[in-house]
C-alpha cells in the first residue's frame, strides 16, 4: 500500500506561534529540526499529512509562513512551491488530500 503524500514546510526557529498553529490542527506532522553553517538561524522541517479537514487553515498558514520569513518554505514531493496566494496553495492541498482519501478508501466527492 502507497504512503500517505505529504507536504513539507520549514519554517524559522523564530516562527513558533505558526508551527503552534499547524500543531493545534491535530494533524498527523513528523519534526526535524534544523542548523545552518553558522549556527545562528534554525529551522523547524515539519512533514505534514493532508487530510481535508486540515486544508484551508493550513493554506493560509502556509502563506502567513512564506510572507513572515524569507527562510520558510513550502514543497510537494521535493519541488519547491513559491507564488502562490492562499487560494491556489488551498487547490494544491485539495488535489493532495483527495489523492489521500483515494489510499485511504476513502473516495468521498464534493468540495472541502
Amino acid at each position: 500500500m502507497k504512503e500517505i503524500e505529504k507536504i513539507t514546510l520549514i519554517l524559522s526557529e523564530n516562527d513558533k506561534e505558526l508551527k503552534n498553529k499547524i500543531e493545534e490542527l491535530g494533524c498527523d506532522i513528523q519534526e526535524y529540526k534544523s542548523e545552518f553553517f553558522n549556527g545562528d538561524v534554525y529551522t523547524y522541517t515539519l512533514l505534514i499529512s493532508i487530510t481535508r479537514d486540515i486544508v484551508v487553515p493550513l493554506a493560509y498558514i502556509i502563506v502567513s509562513a512564506m510572507s513572515k520569513y524569507k527562510k520558510s518554505k513550502f514543497k510537494y514531493n521535493g519541488i519547491e512551491l513559491e507564488g502562490y496566494s492562499a487560494d491556489e496553495i488551498e487547490k494544491i492541498l485539495t488535489v493532495i488530500a483527495q489523492k489521500n482519501d483515494l489510499l485511504k478508501g476513502n473516495s468521498k466527492k464534493g468540495n472541502v
